[in-house]
Formats: C-alpha cells, structure tokens, sequence
C-alpha cells in the first residue's frame, strides 16, 4: 500500500519493520535486503532515523551472514589505538 500511495516515509516505515522482522525470525538474507531498499530510500529523501536505524540492521545482517568486520565496523565510530588507522571491530574487541 505505501507504494501505491508512494509515500517514501511509509515506505521506509513498511521496509524498515519487514527488516527487523526477518532479524528476529533469523533470515539475515532477507534482513539485508529489506536494510538495503531502507537505506537507498534514505538516499533519496533525508530521513535520519531510518538512516540510522537501516544502517544498524544492515550492519547486523552482514555479520549474521559471517562477515563481522564488514558489516559492523565501517558502520560505527572509528577506534583508534593510538594510530591513525582504523581499528577493526575484532582489535577493538581484543582490548577491551
């Protein structure tokens, strides 16, 4: 329905809860693709919480579908061990 009305903020709504659905049903294929429509939604038109929100589930099926530092680590802040180099999600793990 909120193609057919296209309205983009709906649609995001719609995309985003169809993501975090298949998260919790354990079909990380299925969540990235949803995360994925939320975030070029996201590029068109500017809706910081579905920005957010696209991000981290995108973030969560990368790493539920094995590739952790891909999905996780580009996605939040920058560790830095002292360095000006980006620490990995697994590095920053290692000091904690």
């Amino acid at each position: 329905m909120a193609t057919q009305l296209e309205h983009p903020y709906t649609l995001a709504y719609v995309q985003f809860h169809c993501s975090y659905l298949r998260l919790w049903l354990r079909q990380p294929e299925l969540v990235r693709m949803h995360a994925v429509q939320v975030l070029h939604l996201v590029q068109q038109y500017d809706f910081p919480i579905w920005k957010a929100l696209g991000t981290c589930l995108l973030g969560m099926a990368d790493a539920q579908l094995g590739r952790p530092d891909e999905g996780l680590a580009p996605r939040m802040p920058t560790w830095r061990t002292g360095s000006t180099r980006r620490t990995t999600l697994r590095e920053a793990s290692a000091q904690e």
